[in-house]
């Protein structure tokens, strides 16, 4: 910021509570963009886009999902884990025989498959949780309860 100048107008420095004040006086100096017809044309086009069944949207999501990761490595040590609700986490991350035949959970950030995960440092060093697999771009983790230091 130092080497910023008072004058630019490319970069307006300002403390936060003359925020608001800033983005107003240039939302009010400049001009607009779209003119209203371009405005009812671009939302004309969008609504129709809108008013489509679940199942479009569904496939629809579906589909960037698949896009977005097809071209993300597998892991190094990442076992995918079954689907598992929040009461039976317990249970399943006891019970390493149970079978894993059903697709993985997804992550509820990103949509990447959750992979099960043993913590190496800090406090929690040994025990389980699940991580996104789309780590490090997503940073979602969920910990298992089952705790090494309980007996």
């Amino acid at each position: 910021l130092k080497k910023v100048p008072d004058d630019s107008k490319a970069v307006i420095i300002c403390k936060r509570d003359s925020l608001y004040r800033k983005i107003r006086k240039i939302w009010d100096t400049l001009p607009d963009t779209f003119s209203e017809r371009d405005i009812e044309a671009t939302y004309n086009i969008l609504i129709r886009l809108t008013n489509v069944s679940d199942a479009q949207k569904q496939a629809h999501i579906d589909s960037i999902n698949k896009r977005a990761h097809r071209n993300t490595p597998p892991e190094k040590n990442a076992v995918p884990i079954s689907p598992v609700n929040n009461s039976a986490q317990q249970t399943a991350a006891s019970n390493a025989s149970a079978p894993q035949n059903t697709a993985p959970p997804v992550c509820p950030r990103c949509g990447s498959p959750l992979v099960l995960r043993t913590a190496k440092k800090g406090a929690n060093a040994g025990n389980q949780f699940y991580g996104c697999s789309n780590f490090p771009k997503c940073r979602y983790t969920n910990n298992i309860e089952n705790r090494k230091d309980t007996p």
